[in-house]
C-alpha cells in the first residue's frame, strides 16, 4: 500500500505548508508566505506531472495486456493519490490567493499596484478550479 503512506505523506506536507504559513501570516511576515508557497506549487505541480506519466504509463500497459486486473487497481490507487496530490495543490492556490489579497491592502502602494495585486489573487483562484 505504498499509495496510501504516499497519500499521507502529501497531507502532511499540506498541513506543514498551512501551518506555516499561518504562522507567518500572523507575524505579517508576507515575502516569507510568498517564498514558502511559490516552491510549495513547484514541487506539488512536479508531483502531479510526474504523476500523471506513470498513469499514462500504466495506462498503455494495460491496454497492452487487459487481462490483468491488477494493472486497473493500479490505476485506481494513482487515481486516489491525485485527489490528495489535488487538494493539496489548491490549498496553495488559495492560501497564495489570500495572500495576494493581503499584501493590496498595503496603504503605501499604489493604486495600480493594488490594482495588480487583486488581479493576481484572482489568477491564483482561477487555477483552483
Amino acid at each position: 500500500m505504498v499509495c496510501h503512506a504516499y497519500a499521507k505523506d502529501i497531507q502532511l506536507v499540506e498541513t506543514a505548508i498551512q501551518h506555516t504559513f499561518n504562522l507567518l501570516f500572523a507575524n505579517e511576515k508576507f515575502e516569507d508566505c510568498e517564498r514558502l508557497l511559490d516552491p510549495s506549487i513547484d514541487m506539488l505541480k512536479s508531483l502531479r506531472r510526474d504523476d500523471d506519466a506513470k498513469a499514462t504509463a500504466q495506462e498503455a500497459a494495460s491496454l497492452n495486456n487487459p487481462t490483468k486486473a491488477k494493472s486497473q487497481a493500479t490505476i485506481a490507487e494513482c487515481s486516489h493519490v491525485n485527489l490528495q496530490l489535488e487538494y493539496a495543490l489548491c490549498t496553495c492556490f488559495i492560501l497564495r490567493a489570500i495572500l495576494c489579497l493581503r499584501v493590496s491592502q498595503n496603504s503605501k502602494m499604489t493604486l495600480d499596484d493594488q490594482d495588480m495585486y487583486i488581479s493576481e489573487s484572482f489568477n491564483w483562484a482561477d487555477q483552483f478550479e
